[in-house]
């Protein structure tokens, strides 16, 4: 099953909840390890590679290392940080004229037990191309 807004869908992982709000679009387990959220941002022109590292320039310049990936139909950038008591790992995508800010945390006790899954939703995520 899809799930997403009016510009991009994903397929939740099996047995997860998904919802949206006013912020974001949210999907997690039943009990909740960690949380997957996308929002989505639309520019006037194509995003750039440039546009995403200005919008994740707050990480980059407090020393988080972007990793580039392609997830779906989305190319950007990733990395992950964290303390004693969170986990998190973000993406900064672009499809066209749409970027996606993706993020996924869970307690750092919990780091890694739901990576294969997250990254096999990723791989699922879409650009319908209605931006």
């Amino acid at each position: 099953m899809r799930f997403g807004r009016e510009t991009w869908s994903i397929e939740p992982p099996a047995d997860w909840s998904a919802w949206h709000d006013a912020e974001c679009a949210t999907m997690a387990a039943d009990p909740e390890v960690g949380a997957l959220q996308i929002s989505a941002a639309f520019n006037e022109l194509d995003v750039s590679h440039e546009d995403l590292l200005d919008f994740a320039s707050d990480h980059l310049n407090s020393g988080a290392k972007a990793i580039e990936v392609a997830v779906g139909t989305f190319e950007g950038i990733t990395f992950c940080y964290g303390d004693d008591e969170s986990h998190w790992q973000q993406w900064y995508l672009r499809d066209g004229r749409q970027a996606l800010f993706v993020t996924y945390n869970c307690p750092a006790d919990r780091r890694g037990v739901e990576d294969e899954v997250v990254s096999k939703a990723l791989k699922t995520l879409s650009s319908t191309g209605a931006a």
